[in-house]
């Protein structure tokens, strides 16, 4: 009967190592969520050099901006191979994340008279950050920056007394990961 009883032993601790946790008795529970992607947004405000105010306002062609104010001055440039700061301005992040301003461009668009020998290729434009590389919060102000419009060295005698119309554009992006002890990292 021993014998018996130490056999049926064996065999049932043999099979609770072979069949593990597969009489194990097993519980769970779970939660619902909902995760929202969130957004960046980043408006600059810009204020230009007025060396002259229009006697009306300078009325932009372009339907996309047809919403903002009319440009009612006026930076002087020129003489040709000369360089000149037109304005300078900031932005604020509306976002929802860390923003950094990496860049900026000014772009020349049109002229008023484009029908002389004057063209958009006898000018160009640039951007200086002021602050490199600052990071601005949600609800933050920051990326500092200088607009300069600049005259070709061989820009024709038609380009004088000529209206420039430009746009600045600012950059803003994500900065890296960051490394500080409120951030989690997610696997």
């Amino acid at each position: 009967m021993r014998k018996i009883f130490a056999g049926a032993a064996l065999i049932s601790a043999l099979a609770a190592v072979l069949f593990g946790g597969a009489f194990a008795w097993r519980t769970s529970d779970s939660a619902r969520g909902a995760a929202l992607v969130g957004e960046n947004a980043f408006k600059i405000s810009y204020q230009p050099v007025c060396d002259g105010v229009a006697a009306e306002p300078y009325l932009d062609v372009d339907a996309a901006d047809a919403a903002l104010p009319p440009i009612v001055c006026h930076t002087l440039i020129g003489p040709n191979g000369s360089t000149t700061e037109v304005g300078r301005g900031s932005g604020k992040n509306e976002g929802d994340f860390k923003l950094q301003v990496v860049g900026g461009e000014v772009k020349i668009r049109r002229l008023q008279h484009p029908e002389n020998d004057c063209s958009i290729d006898d000018f160009g434009g640039a951007v200086r950050l002021l602050s490199p590389g600052e990071i601005i919060p949600p609800g933050g102000e920051g990326g500092k920056f200088v607009a300069f419009v600049s005259v070709d060295p061989g820009a024709p005698a038609g380009c004088q007394g000529e209206l420039v119309y430009y746009r600045v554009t600012i950059f803003a992006e994500n900065p890296g990961p960051t490394t500080s002890n409120d951030s989690v990292e997610a696997r």
